[in-house]
């Protein structure tokens, strides 16, 4: 038995050496592929044919890219979609379409001449109970004047059933002939030129008097940071009726420019000549527009002060029972006055940083 075993036990320690003999003679085994030396592309781009299938790709997406070209696209159908309704509000407008603008400027000439062709199709958008309020067209136009950052006026409409009248054609044509004009102009400039030319074709559409067309003017005004544009911003702020809404974003557009540092200095003034000027009794707390006036004129003369001042009710009010009434202090005006003139006043010192925007 002892035999046996030690017969085994030697036949295992040769087949042992065997082994380890033969292993040694074979060539060492190759290193791994890093990743930097795979052929480029696998990863990258399939074709049509080998496109991954759903349950391959999981929650594949296309590249940012083409997500944005496709988002694009999609939204172009929609301007041109005469089912769609569209926002009474010049801002939501903007907002409603200006995903259409986010192309490359590889593309932006066929976006361009797709909406320019679009300024000829009059179908009403559905929009409420006037169905005619908006067309097709006013959508293609709003979508341009995000590209262009200009706006030359609204595009002339009648009732269901009539017809534009010879004026109202006129008035048609001289805009859509502004836009393809402004293409001609733009085509071959680059982004920074196309700034400058919305700048210059915009003064005269702010000067006009007209606050319809200035309205939009304005706020791609206050976008570009146009400081050209603050004289006519102010003007029309100073008329404006302080209890609308449009006084507040005229207060808010016209405070963020004069927070600048590229502002004139003494722009702020009129800040508090608007506020001299609603100082009624209780505007402080009835009009948000003259209370975000009060906010910057603190904020742009550094003067920090409590300006709301209890006066005596009007004699209608008192009989009424009204309660507190509240001004804005008049030497909180004068005293921010005083500050912002003598800040216009002195030197300006090196490096001065601009402030953030930001409303209140």
């Amino acid at each position: 038995m002892n035999r046996v075993k030690r017969t085994a036990l030697v036949a295992l320690i040769v087949l042992a050496s065997l082994g380890v003999a033969a292993w040694a003679d074979l060539p060492p085994p190759e290193p791994p592929t890093p990743p930097a030396a795979r052929p480029k592309g696998l990863l990258m781009r399939r074709s049509a044919d080998d496109a991954p299938s759903d349950n391959e790709s999981g929650n594949y997406q296309p590249p940012r890219v083409e997500q944005d070209d496709l988002e694009a696209d999609l939204l172009m159908k929609r301007i041109g979609d005469p089912r769609l309704p569209m926002p009474d509000d010049w801002e939501q407008q903007v907002t409603s379409v200006s995903r259409a603008a986010h192309v490359g400027t590889d593309r932006m000439a066929q976006r361009v001449e797709e909406l320019l062709l679009m300024l000829e199709n009059v179908t009403p958008l559905r929009d409420g109970a006037d169905a005619s309020r908006w067309q097709v067209r006013h959508r293609a136009a709003v979508t341009l004047s995000v590209i262009s950052h200009v706006w030359f006026g609204h595009l002339p409409t009648c009732a269901p059933g009539e017809a534009l009248t010879a004026e109202q054609q006129e008035n048609a044509r001289r805009i859509v002939d502004q836009w393809r004009q402004w293409w001609k102009e733009a085509a071959p400039m680059d982004e920074v030129q196309r700034r400058d030319l919305a700048h210059r074709l915009r003064m005269p559409l702010l000067e006009s008097g007209d606050l319809d067309l200035a309205w939009p003017n304005l706020i791609h005004a206050h976008t570009d940071r146009d400081m050209e544009a603050l004289p006519v911003m102010g003007k029309v702020l100073l008329e404006a009726d302080p209890m609308t809404s449009r006084a507040q974003r005229l207060v808010s557009f016209y405070g963020n420019l004069c927070r600048s540092g590229d502002a004139p200095r003494d722009a702020a003034l009129r800040l508090v000549e608007f506020l001299r000027k609603n100082n009624q009794p209780n505007a402080i707390h009835r009009s948000a527009a003259v209370q975000q006036a009060a906010f910057y004129a603190q904020q742009i003369s550094g003067v920090s002060m409590e300006y709301q001042k209890q006066v005596d009710a009007p004699a209608d009010e008192a009989d009424a029972g009204g309660g507190n009434v509240y001004i804005i202090d008049p030497q909180a005006l004068d005293a921010w006055e005083k500050a912002i003139k003598a800040k216009a006043d002195a030197p300006a010192a090196d490096g001065e940083a601009n402030e953030e925007d930001g409303d209140f």
